[in-house]
């Protein structure tokens, strides 16, 4: 039963793994695309300039140099991204800072949430909010949370989400609507590992419309 219940949380660990990476690399065949398409346009108007065409324009490789940095700058920012977010499944378990991981957590899915239309405001406490934990599978529950949020969410499209040090560390998700949606929220088998592999507490305040991840007492 162990051994099915790991196979069950690694499998849903790699999917995830799997659709972030996916997402990132798809911001980076964009940059290139657009890269591409700037170079080609650049040869093509010095090779008319050869040709007794018109003389390149200063404001215009002005404008292409400046699409071109811009889209490198793009890249880059995906590619530290992407690489900060490899390197979270280097230890099974450390001390964390939440506020760090939620960020990082909402920057490596930014393009889902953008297909999405969604946007995230996160509220967060003065100073840092440790725990001890499994930082991917809190990562993976993360995106889940995030995954539920957004099927709560109205028109607006908006998620606030709030991060609490006392009485003890906990992530609220503000939804527009959660009353009858109780007995769904996290039921899956994967849900539930997670949960229990993080020794973290579900609580639903539907009167409030939020639900959030809370953890024992760091006291």
């Amino acid at each position: 039963m162990k051994n099915n219940q790991s196979n069950l949380l690694a499998g849903t660990c790699l999917k995830f793994f799997g659709k972030m990476t996916a997402s990132a690399t798809h911001e980076l065949k964009n940059s290139l695309a657009i890269i591409n398409e700037n170079a080609g346009l650049l040869n093509d108007l010095v090779t008319f300039s050869k040709n007794d065409g018109p003389s390149l324009s200063p404001d215009r490789l002005l404008k292409l140099s400046q699409a071109l940095k811009q889209q490198v700058m793009r890249a880059d920012n995906t590619i530290q991204k992407l690489n900060r977010f490899s390197h979270t499944v280097d230890k099974d378990s450390q001390m964390i800072d939440l506020e760090d991981t939620i960020r990082l957590t909402i920057d490596v899915s930014s393009r889902l949430l953008d297909m999405m239309g969604v946007s995230l405001k996160l509220s967060t406490e003065n100073g840092p909010v440790m725990i001890h934990t499994h930082l991917f599978y809190l990562e993976t529950l993360l995106w889940r949370a995030i995954e539920t949020a957004c099927n709560l969410t109205g028109e607006d499209k908006t998620i606030s989400i709030k991060l609490k040090k006392e009485p003890s560390p906990s992530i609220w998700f503000c939804v527009d609507r959660i009353k009858g949606k109780e007995d769904d929220l996290f039921k899956s088998k994967t849900d539930i590992r997670l949960i229990e592999q993080l020794n973290v507490t579900l609580q639903v305040e539907s009167d409030n419309y939020r639900f959030g991840l809370v953890w024992p007492s760091q006291n």
